[in-house]
């Protein structure tokens, strides 16, 4: 029953969010304008048979960065509910519902993200489609895919919520939300796979949390590797694990010192 509330809450925000396609899908404005700078980009530099780096050629690249800018901009955008709830005191209201607010807020994200992430792959598959043609994908990878991506965006959720948690002792949290995007871009392999940095970039890159979130689900779409699959599975568990237990324990102690007259 416990369970069933959060699925529920899910679902509204799901539905919520079908009744805007329209507004969807002309926010993949952004998302293809930056398909279409890189595919011209990586067909200047390598060409449908030129350079391969890593193994990474002209089409493993423009399906890469297709699949890591679906994650990137298919997430909800949670921060700015919890960081303005806890600013202003609003957070308050939630103590005494059936709820746990962090529950609460994760069950809204995965509702807004659902739909989000169902639209962006859809255009990103068609743009590429378009660009370089289909990589060849099988049943295991796929579901191997879709398990990771999952985790990924657990793990993106925690990482937003304990930044966001910060507003029980910080004015404002929007420094730290440019600092992770920044991380994002570089430690998560945003627009290149890890293998093409220099290599104690690329250690740093691997050591973080952040190509958890990005490089590993949109690696495994272009260059699956089934042997390591459950090593990576278990480091972003591990991951999720560490900053679970601190998005709680910043929660829980946050309410602790919360002002219900100013936030």
């Amino acid at each position: 029953m416990g369970a069933s509330k959060y699925i529920h809450i899910g679902r509204i925000n799901f539905l919520a969010k079908t009744a805007y396609m329209g507004d969807l899908l002309l926010g993949t404005t952004f998302y293809t304008l930056i398909l279409f700078v890189f595919v011209q980009l990586w067909r200047v530099l390598g060409g449908p048979s030129g350079l391969v780096v890593e193994g990474f050629g002209y089409r493993e690249m423009v399906w890469y960065l297709t699949a890591s800018e679906a994650i990137m901009l298919g997430r909800a955008r949670i921060q700015d509910d919890i960081s303005d709830e806890v600013k202003t005191g609003a957070i308050a209201y939630s103590l005494g519902r059936p709820y746990h607010y962090l529950g609460f807020k994760f069950a809204c994200y995965w509702g807004e993200t659902a739909v989000r992430m169902l639209v962006h792959i859809a255009v990103g598959i068609a743009i590429a489609l378009l660009a370089v043609g289909p990589i060849q994908v099988t049943a295991v990878q796929l579901g191997a895919l879709a398990v990771s991506v999952t985790l990924a965006l657990i793990l993106n959720f925690l990482i937003v919520a304990c930044i966001s948690l910060l507003a029980f002792w910080v004015e404002d949290t929007v420094p730290f939300f440019w600092i992770y995007g920044k991380l994002l871009f570089v430690l998560g392999g945003l627009f290149a796979p890890v293998e093409l940095y220099p290599e104690a970039l690329a250690r740093a890159a691997r050591a973080s949390p952040f190509n958890y979130v990005l490089y590993v689900p949109a690696r495994m779409l272009v260059r699956f590797d089934a042997a390591a699959w459950g090593n990576t599975i278990a480091a972003q568990l591990g991951w999720i694990a560490v900053l679970g237990a601190l998005a709680v324990g910043l929660y829980s102690l946050g309410v602790r010192r919360l002002n219900v007259n100013g936030g």
